[in-house]
């Protein structure tokens, strides 16, 4: 596979440029072919304007969508945003390694797809998710974190990991109609001991040999909108859980089971949301949020659920609003 990897952090000896080094050798010993992209050892220029361009669409007033497909429709771009997009075009697999910044990408790795990721060349129009360039094609996030892991859990101060990269993933990746992987993210680098470290470099590589063996992240498909400004086709129902007995010992063996499962039917984007009571509380009960088609998908996507025999379910369409 043909893999772009757009790198971006200033120091060459940091731990994102050593999760980076690790990945790029493990996926060449692989026999992937790997164009690295250092932006700052490029010294790339993140800022957007006419110098995007050897074209002029309007010389008035300057919107950028416009100027872009002008410039796609007259060969206009400069040669060196013209040489990145043929770049990500010619590529099967799209990686972003980067240190977390104000819960986002830093600003140079933001210009590079404000500057590279043009308007009809490369979205718009009906290259929208599913059907956009990215189709058929893979993305992945190899990226630290300043905070603890707990920081960004459903209990931290901070907004959980999948809030902070979801612009990543469903508005650039998705957007563009690649196949997110799961991320790589490794949190509170500083922190680390060396055999922390260590580790995680091993575990950047596993993720390398499995760069085409990974189940995919799911999003909305543009398919199930009518329009842009119109609902979803698919429901959201409601589902009120709870124990049909107490729970015994095959019941606690089978709760890490459960939490896979549920893990799954979340990164397929079926279970929008999940919560339960504390296990010990005498009128325990959970609740989950679908999107699916009809209250049959939902009991069917139940039944999966290793805890499925001991569990009673209240199934409840949500109302559009």
């Amino acid at each position: 596979m043909n893999v772009l990897l757009v790198h971006a952090d200033a120091e060459p000896r940091s731990f994102v440029s050593a999760l980076k080094d690790a990945f790029v050798a493990r996926l060449e010993a692989c026999g992937h072919q790997v164009m690295t992209r250092d932006l700052y050892a490029m010294g790339f220029d993140p800022v957007s304007g006419r110098h995007n361009f050897s074209t002029v669409a309007s010389a008035s007033l300057y919107r950028q969508q416009d100027e872009e497909l002008f410039a796609t429709e007259h060969a206009g771009f400069v040669r060196e945003l013209a040489q990145e997009m043929e770049k990500v075009e010619r590529a099967d697999v799209l990686v972003f390694s980067f240190p977390v910044w104000w819960f986002g990408l830093p600003a140079i790795l933001k210009g590079w797809v404000d500057r590279v990721i043009a308007a009809v060349r490369m979205y718009g129009g009906s290259l929208l998710y599913e059907n956009g360039i990215g189709k058929g094609k893979r993305s992945l996030i190899i990226a630290t974190t300043g905070g603890p892991a707990a920081a960004y859990s459903k209990w931290g101060v901070n907004p959980r990991l999948s809030v902070v990269l979801l612009p990543i993933h469903h508005g650039i990746f998705w957007f563009l109609g690649y196949d997110p992987l799961p991320p790589f993210v490794v949190h509170a680098a500083r922190l680390m001991t060396d055999q922390q470290r260590q580790q995680a470099l091993r575990d950047v590589e596993v993720r390398a040999e499995r760069i085409e063996a990974d189940a995919p992240l799911r999003f909305q498909r543009l398919a199930d909108f009518p329009s842009f400004g119109e609902h979803d086709r698919l429901g959201r129902y409601m589902v009120t859980v709870r124990r049909k007995r107490d729970p015994d010992a095959a019941y606690a063996a089978l709760v890490p089971h459960e939490l896979a499962r549920v893990g799954e039917l979340q990164q397929q984007s079926r279970l929008q949301f999940f919560s339960v009571a504390a296990p010990n509380d005498p009128h325990w009960v959970g609740w989950l949020f679908f999107r699916a088609a009809t209250p049959a998908d939902v009991r069917s996507a139940l039944e999966s659920l290793p805890l499925y025999p001991y569990l009673d379910f209240t199934i409840q369409e949500a109302a559009r609003v």
